[in-house]
């Protein structure tokens, strides 16, 4: 492989399934030593050390240390999620007529892909070559009705880690029948670098407009104006000024909304500041949403180092279209049909 001599990519097999399959993962660094390690379990972002000033690494994302761990655990630590990652009402939809039961693993919903997503699936890893950054690219074929979704469905996302510590993904799929398509990463951050309570992260998001939502986390209206409400993350705050303000269980207190983003591809979407000010985050994106989930149902995950999360320990920036799309006015947006491509990126970029 071509390739610069202080960046690298590297794998290791890690752990086996219950049917042999032998799961590995794929360690990509950078001349600053910050590590990026994904795996092709569920092209799943299991690690990311930022090298700090001081020449310590720091963890920036949550994750666990074995395989049965992910396999058990609800949070989609890292995953990549799809075909369509968030809900769907009464894990149905219709196209041209058509409608399509799918696999309901949320009561009712479909949430993330149904219960065998892509998230708990082995996917095939190939290390790019003469590409500018340690780049792995994990590929994946989704059957006729896998879930119940329509079409035989190519799938693929890379991740790329460039020399400035930016995390790169980018997604593409095909299908030989129109089907809706959300491909996101559920990886959860923390910017201090230890699992604990992620209130005090300033957080500003260039959007005028949230997705309200019921008890069900699926659609409750139309999109609304944030302007007036504890969603109104256009000038930057900290995540817990305002998440009492929007649940009614405290014990759950935190945010699950959809923001629809202002596009403007010179700007990010996204701002973060970790609590103790040493660690910033701007996220840009193609996708027009994002979920901001604040990890108010993490407690008892196992994590990283033999921990068990608790509640917001995490926050997720899931870049992607809206819940239930499929059933709205503007389905058309995030339904792919033969011959088109479902092309998304989003960069994840790290400053001290």
């Amino acid at each position: 492989m071509s390739q610069r001599a202080d960046v690298s990519v590297t794998w290791e097999e890690w752990q086996m399934t219950p049917k042999g399959e032998v799961i590995r993962l794929f360690h990509l660094i950078n001349a600053r030593g910050s590590q990026l390690t994904v795996s092709d379990w569920g092209a799943t972002l299991t690690s990311f050390k930022l090298a700090m000033p001081d020449g310590r690494l720091r963890q920036l994302v949550l994750g666990c240390d074995t395989l049965s761990d992910y396999q058990n655990q609800s949070a989609f630590l890292g995953a990549t999620v799809g075909r369509y990652a968030n809900r769907i009402r009464n894990a149905q939809f219709s196209i041209d007529g058509q409608v399509y039961q799918l696999e309901a693993n949320e009561g009712t919903t479909c949430l993330h892909g149904g219960p065998h997503g892509f998230n708990n699936q082995l996917w095939k890893a190939k290390i790019l070559e003469n590409t500018p950054d340690p780049t792995v690219e994990f590929s994946i074929f989704s059957a006729d009705g896998d879930q119940g979704f329509p079409g035989n469905a190519n799938v693929s996302v890379e991740f790329s880690l460039t020399a400035d510590d930016q995390i790169r993904i980018h997604y593409k799929a095909t299908v030989d029948k129109p089907c809706p398509f959300n491909l996101t990463n559920h990886s959860y951050f923390n910017l201090d670098g230890v699992a604990g309570d992620v209130g005090s992260h300033v957080v500003q998001i260039n959007a005028d407009h949230y997705l309200p939502v019921d008890q069900a986390n699926l659609p409750a209206d139309a999109p609304q104006p944030v302007a007036g409400t504890p969603f109104d993350f256009r000038v930057a705050k900290p995540l817990n000024q305002d998440w009492r303000k929007v649940a009614t269980d405290q014990r759950y207190r935190g945010f699950d909304h959809s923001f629809i983003l202002n596009q403007d591809p010179d700007a990010p979407a996204i701002q973060v500041v970790s609590g103790d000010e040493k660690i910033s985050m701007s996220v840009y994106t193609s996708s027009p949403a994002v979920q901001l989930y604040t990890g108010q149902y993490l407690e008892g995950t196992r994590g990283h180092n033999e921990l068990v999360y608790q509640n917001r320990d995490g926050f997720c920036l899931e870049t992607q279209f809206l819940p239930d799309q499929p059933n709205s006015d503007i389905a058309e947006a995030c339904i792919v049909r033969p011959g088109e491509v479902f092309d998304h990126s989003t960069c994840f970029a790290f400053h001290y």
